[in-house]
């Protein structure tokens, strides 16, 4: 079965500090600290479906909401992400 995972392709500003990266954790309800990049593929949280993936990289982050400009705050779209498909045994 297909499965996805979040690769990283550098961050909104152009920054590649994460570039290649995978993403290996998320949680948005404790804050930033807990979003974790990992360059091993192993490590990284598998998606069952596309739609999953996006309402992943859509999350709005729940102790802060809103941004000062008033727009949802997403933290994971800070980055340039791509679904990439993954076929575990």
């Amino acid at each position: 079965m297909t499965k996805y995972v979040m690769l990283c392709h550098g961050d909104a500003r152009g920054m590649g500090e994460n570039e290649g990266q995978y993403l290996a954790e998320f949680n948005l309800e404790a804050g930033h600290e807990k979003i974790r990049w990992s360059d091993d593929i192993a490590e990284a949280i598998r998606f069952d479906s596309f739609h999953d993936f996006f309402a992943a990289w859509q999350t709005v982050y729940a102790v802060d909401p809103i941004r000062a400009d008033g727009k949802p705050n997403k933290p994971l779209t800070a980055w340039n992400v791509e679904p990439k498909p993954v076929h575990d045994e």
